[in-house]
């Protein structure tokens, strides 16, 4: 997400076994409505454009763009999805956050319709997501996942669940992948000047020092 909040751009990357890990530009940014809600809109900013990569394992990875429509997160996608991908889709997004400003509990979910779903079954899905309470309220009241799909729709039937975890996989060895394509002339003068490099990863933290003999 690339908007022009002064949260700045924003990177998340994730794979189909629940391993998941992200960042911001500038994350040390707060903004509320008036009724103390996080105000994503203020923070992300209304214009830029949102980049979807999905990695396949065909020949290419699938690319989309759409523009980022208002800044809350939630309707933005939902927008990816209606005109990069052509799915009709609902997806609703919280966060509850302590008077420090940190995330106690955050979720969502996100409902897609299949092909030749009937039109009855999208429109009673369309009023219930409109009836019930937000993520917020049903994430402060106790509410699993679990909870949240059967409150969409009584008869769901669960075909399989996912463990979601923070998990990086920076190595040294990355880095230092990185460091070569950088060039002979600019290693030499990273050498000649600082004698030694330190890169560190934007997803976990985690420091690599390089050598000027490495």
């Amino acid at each position: 997400i690339d908007g022009d909040g002064q949260i700045g751009r924003i990177i998340v990357d994730a794979d189909a076994h629940g391993a998941i890990r992200g960042y911001a530009e500038n994350p040390h940014c707060h903004f509320e409505y008036n009724d103390f809600r996080l105000n994503a809109k203020a923070t992300i900013g209304s214009k830029g454009m949102i980049t979807v990569i999905k990695d396949l394992k065909l020949k290419e990875p699938f690319i989309g763009y759409t523009p980022i429509i208002n800044g809350e997160i939630a309707e933005d996608f939902a927008y990816y999805y209606s005109v990069s991908e052509q799915i009709p889709t609902a997806i609703a997004l919280g966060v509850l956050v302590d008077t420090e400003g940190r995330a106690v509990v955050s979720g969502g979910f996100m409902v897609q319709l299949l092909p030749n779903t009937p039109e009855e079954i999208a429109v009673e899905i369309e009023n219930k997501i409109k009836s019930m309470p937000t993520i917020s309220e049903m994430l402060s009241s106790g509410f699993s996942p679990v909870d949240i799909i059967n409150n969409l729709a009584k008869d769901a039937k669960i075909l399989s669940t996912t463990q979601l975890e923070f998990k990086c996989n920076c190595s040294k060895e990355k880095f230092a992948k990185g460091i070569l394509s950088l060039g002979s002339k600019e290693i030499k003068d990273i050498i000649d000047e600082d004698h030694e490099c330190n890169t560190t990863c934007h997803f976990c933290g985690s420091e690599y020092h390089f050598t000027d003999e490495e």
